[in-house]
């Protein structure tokens, strides 16, 4: 198993760029089209068709996994974006477990680990951050909570995509220790929002947009479950997209403005307002970070959305509305009161097991209203007990520390230094919307967020090492 993104020079490396592209291709060829079988096929025939479909991209991607390893990251962060779109088995139980976004993750992990284990063994280290122990010390925290937990084979499968998106973090911090790695992971990230543009641009041509109805709100949802994990997804490229925007140049400036214009369209047709509020929070502190331009056009479009887009205004109004929270199927009232009042009766949930909480991944099945937190401070004491609490409090602490140290430590106007920015954005954001959303739960906002971080990082490590290697002996 191979780790190194460059080839080396000669016809092998020709032969092995010409193999990784062919079997990138026949996994691209296999998800569109379980994508659009998912969405053509009638029920009872969908089962018959996408196994064989899934069960070829999987052997493609794990022949991948072992020669062109770092071809593999690259080629899940394309396509993790659109995965949810291929639905198999419902909800039995039996389709829980070949969801396309579980059994990639299962993947992965399994990937992953060969990986590092055998980096490790050839280097002897595997040099890190402050940020991988944190992520570390809140995934054993949430592993302690499975003990303790009413079910915990479920909070334990729960458990397991945090360890996916550990293990992300982990391998793309050793892979980004060259700055052509980097930009790699960062057209790949860019590059996953291209189906699920295409997707929701090519549903409105046809008149027939994918959208899901809450209230008197139709939401885009584009390829993800639900409108709130689309918002959030496109939240994230928009900060992180924006503050790398000067680094695109040439005939990649076209599409790439293109692509980060559609995002900021679909973000507000989401109407997720975390998400929203969210893109803004991190926009201001990129434009605080990086340019006042970006400050200024920021706050001007800010004005222009909510004068011009009705639903915005509406979704604004509608968090203190009285019926609001009853059209969305809850116990009445506005969404604000509603999670306050939520929050009050989660909480002592936690009373029996104050130490390790009931469990991670099982409020849902603790309340009689078996609804997430909206809260995941909240959820970390109620589900991980105080452990987890101060783990997430870390994490979190860790995250933004990462972000302010990369941006002083890189070069002034480098692409380094506007990734970090980025993120920092990007953490703050996640901080903040985290009191009021399920951003735990949010696998593909995590994994995509650990790139950015993991990219952050390494800037770090680079400056660390150069630190010692110019110190005088």
């Amino acid at each position: 198993m191979t780790g190194s993104a460059a080839a080396t020079p000669g016809a092998g490396s020709g032969r092995s760029r010409a193999r990784a592209f062919l079997a990138g291709f026949g996994v691209a060829v296999c998800a569109v089209g379980a994508a659009s079988s998912s969405v053509l096929v009638p029920e009872d025939a969908k089962m018959a068709l996408l196994l064989p479909t899934a069960a070829c991209a999987g052997l493609i991607l794990a022949a991948l996994a072992m020669t062109r390893f770092a071809g593999f990251v690259f080629l899940i962060l394309v396509v993790r974006s659109s995965i949810d779109l291929i639905k198999l088995g419902g909800d039995t139980e039996l389709g829980l477990l070949l969801t396309p976004s579980t059994l990639l993750a299962m993947l992965f992990i399994v990937a992953a680990g060969l990986w590092l284990v055998a980096r490790y063994r050839a280097a002897g280290r595997l040099p890190g951050s402050g940020l991988r122990r944190m992520l570390v010390v809140f995934l054993l925290a949430a592993l302690l909570s499975t003990m303790t937990a009413s079910r915990p084979l479920y909070s334990g499968a729960e458990v397991l995509r945090l360890l996916a998106i550990v293990l992300m973090f982990a391998v793309l911090e050793q892979l980004m220790a060259d700055g052509k790695t980097m930009r790699h992971c960062l057209g790949a990230v860019f590059l996953s929002a291209a189906f699920p543009v295409l997707y929701t641009t090519v549903g409105f041509a046809l008149g027939s947009p994918p959208v899901e109805v809450k209230g008197e709100f139709a939401r885009v949802v584009g390829t993800f479950t639900q409108s709130n994990n689309f918002g959030r997804y496109l939240m994230l490229l928009v900060i992180v997209g924006v503050a790398v925007y000067p680094h695109v140049r040439g005939k990649l400036r076209v599409g790439f403005t293109a692509l980060l214009g559609s995002c900021m369209v679909y973000l507000v047709l989401t109407a997720t307002l975390t998400a929203i509020l969210g893109a803004f929070m991190g926009l201001v502190v990129v434009g605080l970070k990086q340019s006042k331009r970006v400050l200024a056009a920021v706050v001007v479009a800010a004005v222009v959305v909510v004068a011009a887009v009705p639903s915005v205004a509406s979704r604004l109004a509608s968090v203190t509305s009285e019926t609001s929270y009853a059209d969305y199927g809850g116990a009445g009232g506005n969404s604000l009161a509603w999670r306050l009042g939520y929050w009050s009766e989660l909480l002592p949930l936690a009373n029996e097991n104050p130490l390790s909480g009931i469990g991670f991944g099982m409020t849902e099945h603790a309340t009689a209203q078996a609804k997430q937190p909206h809260n995941d401070y909240i959820r970390a004491y109620v589900e991980m007990g105080f452990v987890g609490l101060l783990a997430y409090l870390g994490l979190i602490t860790m995250m933004i520390r990462t972000g302010l140290r990369a941006a002083r430590a890189a070069r002034e106007g480098s692409l380094e230094r506007s990734v970090a920015v980025g993120y920092l954005g990007a953490a703050v954001t996640f901080a903040a919307t985290s009191f009021a959303a399920n951003e735990i739960t949010n696998v593909v906002l995590l994994w995509y967020l650990a790139v950015f971080a993991a990219a952050a990082s390494s800037t770090l490590l680079r400056a660390g090492q150069s630190a010692m290697i110019s110190a005088p002996k």
